[in-house]
């Protein structure tokens, strides 16, 4: 923290999310879920940092505690894993747009 009056803190993304996404393949194989409580049925993509997964994802106004059988260090790796139909991932909307827009991948539980 500075302790500098001289500089000022300003969000770059105000705008920017997350998002609950899958792979079409992933939800016909699987289905679609319909509220947060039907993710404990999926197979959820986690992000791990620092030794810590990151499996409380917020859907909506509530928080879900998630597990799954991947999940890597690497934020690419999960949104590639999700691309590729192995789950669902939790992701920032500007990690994932371009595959949203391109139908790779859907937004679920919006």
């Amino acid at each position: 923290v500075f302790d500098d009056a001289s500089w000022v803190a300003l969000p770059l993304a105000p705008w920017n999310r997350r998002v609950l996404v899958g792979a079409p393949d992933y939800l016909e194989r699987n289905g679609r879920p319909q509220k947060p409580t039907d993710l404990a049925q999926h197979h959820c993509l986690l992000y791990s940092l620092n030794g810590r997964a990151h499996d409380r994802w917020q859907v909506g106004d509530q928080t879900v505690q998630v597990t799954g059988p991947l999940f890597s260090n690497d934020a690419d790796i999960v949104r590639r894993l999700a691309v590729a139909g192995e789950g669902l991932a939790y992701k920032s909307w500007l990690d994932v747009h371009d595959d949203i827009d391109s139908g790779r991948l859907e937004i679920v539980l919006a």
